[in-house]
């Protein structure tokens, strides 16, 4: 995940970014890959959340970037410092493997 994201300052809907992995073990078939982000930003005595979705990966061992955007859902993400809880997943025939980790990212003000 990369260290800066951005915040879109009239909506507050902030965007992470970063690159992935995602190779089949030998032999094997992956059917399904995503990744989701829970993003968490505090605000005085509040903290902030938002989640993004969906971003469908695809598994051939290359390292593309992926972008998710983060919808709030108690307040309005500004700039500044917060945290991401990422999960990726990827699923073959009979097994599922899962990626979490967290991170700190700074925010700061989409360019128009």
């Amino acid at each position: 995940m990369d260290p800066r994201g951005t915040v879109n300052a009239r909506t507050g809907v902030a965007t992470v970014t970063g690159t992935y992995t995602c190779a089949p073990s030998e032999g094997g078939t992956i059917e399904f890959a995503s990744l989701d982000v829970m993003l968490t930003q505090r605000a005085g005595r509040v903290y902030i959340q938002g989640n993004g979705f969906g971003e469908e990966l695809t598994c051939d061992g290359s390292a593309p970037p992926w972008t998710i955007t983060t919808e709030w859902s108690n307040g309005l993400f500004k700039g500044g410092k917060a945290e991401a809880q990422i999960w990726a997943q990827a699923c073959g025939v009979g097994s599922c493997g899962i990626f979490e980790d967290v991170q700190a990212v700074r925010l700061s003000a989409a360019k128009k």
